[in-house]
């Protein structure tokens, strides 16, 4: 069955690029760890570009699964009905490719939902921070140097916030 084997070189290749994007994707948490910018955007176009062939493979696979399908005279079943009705040395070597793919792919999005939520949390931060200190007018505040001012005192001072941010 050249099908068979056709298939699972395409859905290895697909999975070893996915386990890359896994390796680039750990680059670019860091990166915005350490905001490295440049390695950031480098990473990012990188990963375009493995994006673009995992979509090109992807079609790939699936092309081979239909030929797969065809040539085991069956239409529209999915991939485990599909090999169970292969020899069980390919339906083995098959299920273990197809499964080594579905883990690339949940890990990959497992890190990306991890970075998601990280630059959420940042972005919300850094809106309480904004909001904060838009409001540092809008009622008295206290100085040392000034005692308790309001709003049109307030307004003629600048507000210094902490370069960290």
């Amino acid at each position: 069955m050249k099908e068979i084997l056709k298939l699972n070189e395409i859905t290895i290749e697909e999975s070893n690029l996915v386990a890359s994007c896994n390796r680039s994707i750990l680059g670019v948490k860091e990166g915005i760890m350490k905001k490295d910018y440049k390695s950031l955007t480098s990473l990012l176009v990188q990963l375009q570009s493995k994006s673009d062939e995992i979509e090109r493979l992807d079609s790939k696979r699936d092309a081979a699964f239909k030929d797969l399908q065809s040539a085991l005279g069956l239409e529209s079943v999915g991939f485990f009905d599909t090999i169970v009705k292969l020899p069980a040395d390919l339906r083995d070597t098959a299920s273990e490719s197809f499964r080594k793919l579905k883990l690339n792919i949940s890990k990959f999005r497992s890190e990306m939902w991890i970075i998601e939520n990280m630059l959420n949390t940042v972005q919300g931060m850094l809106n309480y921070v904004v909001k904060e200190s838009q409001s540092v007018g809008e009622s008295g505040c206290y100085s040392k140097n000034i005692g308790i001012y309001n709003s049109s005192t307030a307004s003629t001072r600048p507000v210094v916030l902490n370069h960290t941010i």
